[in-house]
């Protein structure tokens, strides 16, 4: 009965959260929000995330972009 993001954004705001969480509001409202840090070709090779999961009956997943769940 809730949604569950499984997977995290590969965008510049979430890698500077993660680098340095003690960021202001302020300052994370002043981050650029349309910078992905991770697509398909940019470079050779793509590091992919790998999540198992157990679906249950009922269950439903969104597949979206990085980006769209913000």
């Amino acid at each position: 009965g809730a949604l569950t993001q499984l997977t995290r954004d590969h965008s510049l705001v979430n890698d500077c959260i993660d680098a340095m969480p003690h960021l202001t509001e302020k300052q994370r409202a002043e981050l650029p929000k349309n910078v992905i840090t991770r697509a398909l070709g940019m470079q050779d090779q793509v590091t992919v995330d790998l999540l198992n999961d157990v679906p249950r009956p009922g269950d439903l997943y969104l597949l979206c972009s990085d980006g769209l769940s913000g």
